[in-house]
């Protein structure tokens, strides 16, 4: 599955859009150029309650969607209006193109997390938060976003993109890697 584009769309407004291609997508422009903001609009669509702060060249901007498309060529939409703890709605067009329409919360089935995750194969999966108590958490598309964004902060700072280099999570982090890469 990759991510095939994020729009941001207002009305009377041309929509600005990214377009992705599978493999590494790198963006990289000079300052005060809008890297963070897509960083931001990334990490808003896939949860944080906080949308990108407004930037000039993002008024009357009100909505943002993000495409992701599967090897088949099916895809589904996640959108978000650009306000405080806005419900994120996901649209799936299946092979009979038929929509469905999901508004995921935090809390029970269906949510967010859940299909997600089940699009990539990695539902019903819990990652090791603590070796000798045994506890666990769910692993969550909040918890996934960090691989799939890093922004600049992260790389050049002196710990890994992969978690917060905290000692308190480095079991919930290695958890994470393990099962990324064995699905386990």
């Amino acid at each position: 599955m990759i991510v095939k584009k994020l729009e941001v769309k207002g009305t009377d407004k041309q929509t600005a859009s990214l377009d992705f291609k599978i493999g590494l997508n790198v963006i990289a422009g000079a300052s005060d150029t809008g890297k963070s903001y897509i960083t931001k609009c990334f990490q808003f669509i896939f949860g944080t309650e906080t949308p990108p702060k407004p930037i000039d060249q993002a008024k009357g901007y009100t909505h943002l969607e993000v495409t992701f498309e599967n090897k088949n060529g099916d895809h589904f939409v996640l959108s978000r209006e650009l306000k405080e703890k806005a419900d994120i709605v996901c649209t799936e067009v299946d092979n009979d193109n038929m929509v469905t329409v999901l508004k995921p919360t935090h809390k029970g089935t269906p949510n967010l997390s859940e299909f997600f995750m089940s699009k990539i194969g990695l539902d019903n999966k819990f990652l090791a938060k603590g070796l000798e108590s045994m506890n666990h958490a769910a692993l969550t598309l909040r918890i996934f976003e960090r691989i799939l964004i890093v922004d600049e902060g992260r790389i050049i700072s002196e710990s890994s993109p992969f978690g917060k280099g905290q000692n308190t999570e480095k079991t919930l982090e290695r958890s994470f890697l393990k099962t990324l890469l064995t699905g386990e």
